[in-house]
């Protein structure tokens, strides 16, 4: 029977929101302590988490974003402390939890190999025994005597992974920081992940269902810091898809003072719903969902427009759209009243990650505009009908389902 190799004990970690730094008076001291009484909040990211991984293991942990996943693996990495519970580790850990963890920025990709390993424990001569595998995996001969802060994301990640699974650790840490690499080396990552579990163990977080499915035997499903449900992969994984709200799927202003408003009209309510008009708790690339916007016009003969832009994790405009091709009432005037505009969005268009919405109005030819940010903030789970057989990653923000056809072409030429 396999031993436990990583125990975690009633493991929690509390951040202070709006904690200041020492002061340096007793003004300052007084400042901040009134700063404590009335602006400083307590959130805890992790709250008693306890589990157990046995010798050789993938586990996959998942959940939405913010449930502590991230805090969980640095903890584990000894990058932050917990603040109460133990951690009982047997062997080296080797975390790839951001592009350029633990990468010198000066240093040359060569140098940081070296570095990476000796951070490692490991002696010259075994760096050296697996430094051309490591080379090789990654894929950056031509740029292995460049400063790595040179370096684009996607390579920082195809040495980082290189070097993490490579260096022979008892432990593997993977953050979804995967997803950063092109679709063909985070299908080899993907698998060499499978290979190095059959040995050494494995920690996985990712929204990669398909990818946890294939790889993980057991999962932990996280949720607001505490473990909602651990055990069989199909099982965690189908509590996760079918259970509660992930993300921000209705904004409602009831004070109007605070609402998104110009001279002609004034937002009261951008939410997700499906085709019935039904609030929507949670989106996968295989559905659709209409984005509606819900609004007064304040004075007959009004004139409005508006565009939806969406973001993504990384602040990237992913799209915008602007409703000039809606016919019944744009460019038209209306009356006083309540409206509800509809963008109707097709399924299999956007690909899986986190997404926020802004919105942008305006009056008649684009003037009087107003706009606000952030107003509904989304995660958009991975499906399984553009993915076929392919477990891999999709790079890009958006993944359509374009018709493919092979016909045999008969050769013309002999």
């Amino acid at each position: 029977m396999s031993q436990t190799i990583i125990k975690v004990e009633n493991l929690s970690k509390k951040f202070t929101i709006g904690k200041k730094i020492k002061p340096h008076n007793f003004f300052q001291s007084i400042s901040d302590f009134f700063n404590r009484k009335n602006g400083q909040k307590e959130f805890w990211a992790l709250k008693n988490i306890d589990f157990e991984v046995k010798e050789g293991e993938i586990l996959g942990i998942i959940g939405a974003n913010g449930a502590g996943k991230s805090t969980l693996l640095k903890i584990l990495s000894h990058i932050t402390p917990p603040t109460t519970g133990r951690i009982k580790i047997k062997g080296r850990i080797s975390s790839l939890l951001e592009v350029g963890t633990g990468f010198h920025p000066e240093l040359t990709g060569r140098e940081n190999i070296f570095l990476n390993g000796a951070i490692l424990g490991m002696k010259n001569k075994e760096i050296q025994r697996k430094f051309d595998k490591i080379v090789d995996f990654a894929e950056i001969s031509k740029f292995l005597d460049t400063p790595v802060k040179h370096y684009s994301s996607g390579m920082y990640v195809r040495l980082a992974f290189a070097v993490a699974a490579h260096l022979d650790p008892e432990i593997l840490i993977v953050d979804e920081v995967l997803s950063v690499g092109d679709a063909s080396f985070q299908k080899k990552c993907l698998r060499t992940m499978g290979q190095v579990g059959q040995k050494q163990t494995v920690l996985f977080v990712s929204h990669n269902m398909v990818a946890i499915k294939s790889l993980c035997k057991r999962v932990i499903l996280l949720e607001k810091g505490k473990i909602l449900m651990s055990g069989e992969t199909n099982e965690v994984v189908n509590r996760y898809i079918d259970g509660g709200e992930i993300g921000t799927f209705e904004r409602v202003w009831s004070d109007k003072k605070t609402a998104l408003q110009n001279g002609s009209m004034v937002v009261t309510k951008v939410r997700v719903a499906d085709q019935e008009g039904n609030l929507l708790k949670r989106i996968d690339t295989d559905m659709s969902f209409n984005i509606e916007l819900h609004y007064q016009v304040k004075k007959n003969n009004s004139y409005t427009g508006m565009t939806l832009i969406l973001y993504d994790n990384e602040n990237n405009c992913v799209l915008s759209s602007i409703n000039n091709h809606e016919k019944r009432w744009y460019g038209k005037p209306m009356v006083k009243g309540n409206y509800k505009s509809v963008c109707y969005i097709p399924k299999n268009f956007l690909n899986y990650g986190y997404f926020s919405l802004s919105l942008n109005i305006f009056g008649q030819n684009f003037s009087d505009s107003a706009r606000k940010d952030e107003i509904l903030n989304l995660e958009i789970l991975d499906g399984t009908q553009v993915r076929g057989d392919y477990f891999g990653g999709f790079g890009g923000q958006v993944r359509p389902l374009f018709d493919w056809d092979t016909l045999e072409e008969k050769d013309k030429f002999k």
